[in-house]
């Protein structure tokens, strides 16, 4: 959402950490290509439906949509951008694996890291 000196990123709370961290790199992105935002309610529609509120404040809330746009494709594939390095950052997590567990854990982390497994 913007106002016209400020830019604002909402998203649900309820997201998982890493969703929401996306759906914040991926607006960041809109804002690092300049997207505008796009027509989703015409300022009639929006009079109609949310009187008490500006018709251009509801642009800018509402203003894009998500579809496969262009520019969905490319704030997207920014995000993505965004995330490997603001993953980068994050400091690297050691947990002491119980003796009984560590076989699993091997197996598990081997799927995450594919060029660890042994042949």
């Amino acid at each position: 959402m913007s106002t016209k000196t400020e830019d604002f990123i909402l998203f649900e709370q309820r997201l998982s950490p890493i969703h929401g961290r996306q759906v914040i790199l991926h607006e960041l992105g809109h804002g690092v290509c300049d997207h505008d935002a796009t027509l989703v309610i015409s300022p009639d529609a929006s009079r109609l439906l949310l009187p008490s509120l500006n018709p251009e404040m509801v642009r800018r809330a509402l203003g894009r949509e998500h579809s496969q746009t262009e520019a969905e494709i490319e704030a997207e594939y920014i995000g993505s951008l965004l995330s490997h390095h603001v993953n980068s950052w994050a400091p690297e997590r050691t947990w002491e694996v119980p003796p009984e567990l560590q076989e699993l854990a091997k197996r598990l982390s081997a799927l995450e890291f594919p060029s660890s497994r042994e042949p």
